[in-house]
């Protein structure tokens, strides 16, 4: 039976150079428009429906193989058997691959029922049986913002606000999981501008509504902005906020912090402050207003004085299910006991254990059991604990102490990203042929940090990737809008989460 083909042309930026259609007779698929006719000669009239997708359910899987049909090297096109009842359409971001490389990559161009035609980004060499095709799907990425590992939170920019900035469209859609009443967080030099709110939304930009929580600055146009907070954090029960001003007290330094209690933070939660990756202190939250709070710092659990800028981490609290929980030992009375900055406000009991672990100084991703901590008695804001050493180093003031009961899952070293393509928003990394990994993982990029230094909430993670392919030792990585600059991704450590058995 004949057919007509609805066709969009791209320039390999992404530009829609023609539309159209052609009709073909029966049996005559992609494969056979590829091997008779150059782009050129495909276009005839036009049409608006060329980027037409069949509706998948989400989620769904991250991608999906495909059977190469056929490769012209000569016009830098593949066909492959996979089409839009699959969930393809044009534009979606392809790789050829085999089981130890990444041979290819490209953007689909041309989609039918069951199969497509993808052009490729650069030359290869001639495609064998024995390779497959792997398609990431531009659609469905919105079900995976749940998913989005701590630390890590969908990002963007402001694109456009009008002269009074007190609505701000930004590049972020319901493509990657915005939703009408999700909270936000403008930033400049990572200095918070304002709050805001989704009011409106497209594919792929939002509209927002911003409240200023700066008297000196307005926000404006290429300023970063952030689901706030973080899904993992807001799952934990945690904020992550931003000290803007501090100022002397007799019982303690008053900091004011970004948030309210919509945002989450609450009264009587204590908050871990962090600067430059290194511990500060620790406050409770005594003050909740809108836009902004108050907290007093608790001198004698703090090792600095806060300053503008300081992170702060408002902690998950006491409420049931228990948490994870990470607080700073702040005296060390011997070498048999101690006193931990965590107390009834966060859930700890006589009797729970907690654990105090170091980074590595053969390898600092990697962190080694120092000490066992069994609470002996328990404070409104901390707790002694009988200290059992499990090293031969010492335990030291500010190391960090955390729960351990229920056992939670831990993210372990990976690999080390090796090659980076910003333009398809996909990157390679050298892998543990050992560590058990499959696609649809997601791991997360971590900054460096110092050997020695103690592990907490502070540690950078610019960013989160999905596993689209694993090979003999590496893997590939693939970035969605939103999950983080791959500028950031230059030779970065990756983490997996790793769930006790």
């Amino acid at each position: 039976m004949p057919g007509r083909l609805n066709i969009v042309l791209l320039s390999l930026a992404g530009m829609v150079l023609a539309q159209g259609s052609v009709d073909f007779a029966r049996g005559q698929g992609p494969s056979e428009l590829v091997r008779g006719q150059g782009p050129s000669e495909l276009v005839r009239g036009s049409s608006s429906q060329a980027d037409r997708r069949v509706p998948v359910a989400a989620p769904r899987p991250p991608a999906l193989d495909a059977e190469v049909i056929r490769h012209e090297p000569a016009k830098g096109l593949l066909a492959f058997k996979a089409g839009n009842q699959a969930g393809l359409a044009v534009g979606d971001l392809f790789w050829v691959v085999s089981d130890s490389e990444v041979r290819g990559w490209g953007t689909v161009f041309l989609v039918t029922a069951g199969e497509s035609v993808g052009r490729l980004v650069g030359p290869i060499a001639g495609v064998t049986e024995s390779d497959r095709v792997v398609v990431a799907r531009a659609d469905g990425w919105g079900a995976w913002r749940d998913r989005l590992p701590e630390g890590v939170t969908l990002r963007g920019r402001l694109e456009r606000l009008p002269p009074g900035r007190h609505t701000a469209w930004l590049d972020l859609g319901q493509r990657v999981g915005m939703r009408v009443g999700d909270r936000l967080l403008v930033r400049r030099n990572n200095i918070p501008l304002a709050r805001g709110v989704v009011t409106l939304l497209q594919d792929d930009c939002a509209l927002a509504a911003l409240q200023p929580v700066v008297g000196n600055a307005l926000s404006e146009a290429g300023d970063s902005v952030e689901l706030w907070p973080a899904p993992a954090e807001r799952a934990l029960g945690r904020v992550n906020s931003t000290v803007l001003d501090v100022q002397p007290d007799r019982l303690g330094r008053l900091i004011t912090l970004v948030g309210a209690v919509e945002d989450g933070l609450m009264p009587g939660r204590l908050v871990d402050l962090y600067r430059d990756g290194g511990y500060v202190g620790v406050a409770e939250v005594v003050e909740v207003s809108d836009p902004l709070s108050v907290a007093q710092m608790i001198e004698s659990a703090s090792a600095q004085v806060p300053e503008v800028g300081d992170r702060a981490v408002m902690r998950s609290g006491s409420e049931p299910p228990l948490r994870p929980l990470l607080a700073a030992v702040f005296k060390v009375d011997s070498e048999d006991y101690c006193l931990v900055a965590a107390g009834e406000g966060d859930g700890i009991r006589v009797g729970e254990v907690l654990r105090v672990r170091r980074s590595s100084p053969e390898d600092p991703a990697r962190l080694q059991d120092v000490a066992e901590l069994t609470v002996q008695t328990v404070k409104v804001d901390h707790c002694g604990a009988d200290v059992r050493m499990l090293s031969d180093t010492r335990l030291m003031v500010w190391d960090f102490a955390e729960r351990v009961t229920p056992p939670w899952s831990r993210w372990l070293p990976l690999g080390v990203v090796r090659h980076i393509e910003e333009a398809g928003r996909w990157a390679l990394a050298d892998v543990d042929p050992r560590t058990p990994l499959s696609r649809g993982d997601v791991v997360r990029w971590e900054g460096t940090f110092a050997a020695g230094h103690p592990v907490g909430p502070e540690r950078p993670y610019p960013g989160a990737s999905v596993v689209m392919h694993v090979m003999k030792d590496q893997i590939l990585l693939f970035v969605p809008h939103g999950w983080g600059d791959t500028r950031q991704l230059a030779r970065a450590r990756v983490e997996v989460r790793v769930t006790p058995r």
